[in-house]
């Protein structure tokens, strides 16, 4: 497969298929050298009813945010109508200092629509993530991001879940 079919040509992010190799790729080299690896979910809500156009501009702009704030060893891509980032030799707290400060910045971005009326956007994320060199499943990790995405968009806009702290 060549870069070209592995990257979203207009937003810059790697596609799904490729993402997904990425995961795979990453969780076997997190068990083979105890390394942490820690991915993010994030799902986009913009607040009002937009045109396509505005909805498009809207996620340009995250994707250019996940684009140029994050290291050149993560790696964003799309996933399930958000985004998957997956955040190599990260542990869980480095991984709620990215998710929270993307959700930050997501939060002050504010695209126009055609009567330059501001729109409010706001970004809930799911943290997973994991120590290395024990059993891990891609399977698992990307239900732990799920299960924190879901929890974070039940609290609300501008959240930030880490799937550790629900089980406690």
């Amino acid at each position: 497969m060549s870069s070209e079919e592995g990257i979203n040509h207009e937003t810059g992010l790697f596609t799904r298929s490729m993402i997904e190799i990425l995961l795979s790729h990453e969780i076997t080299r997190s068990l083979r050298y105890p390394s942490p690896l820690t991915i993010l979910r994030l799902a986009l809500h913009v607040a009002a009813l937009l045109d396509d156009a505005l909805l498009r501009k809207a996620h340009l702009m995250v994707s250019d945010l996940l684009n140029t704030n994050l290291r050149a060893s993560d790696a964003p891509g799309h996933y399930d109508g958000g985004y998957l980032i997956i955040a190599p030799a990260t542990p869980a707290d480095g991984g709620l200092v990215i998710a929270s400060r993307l959700a930050h910045r997501i939060k002050i971005l504010h695209p126009m629509d055609s009567h330059t009326q501001l729109l409010d956007m706001s970004a809930c994320i799911g943290v997973a993530s994991h120590a290395g060199g024990r059993e891990l499943s891609e399977i698992n990790l990307l239900e732990q991001a799920n299960i924190a995405l879901a929890e974070a968009q039940r609290r609300g806009a501008h959240s930030v879940v880490n799937f550790n702290d629900l089980e406690k």
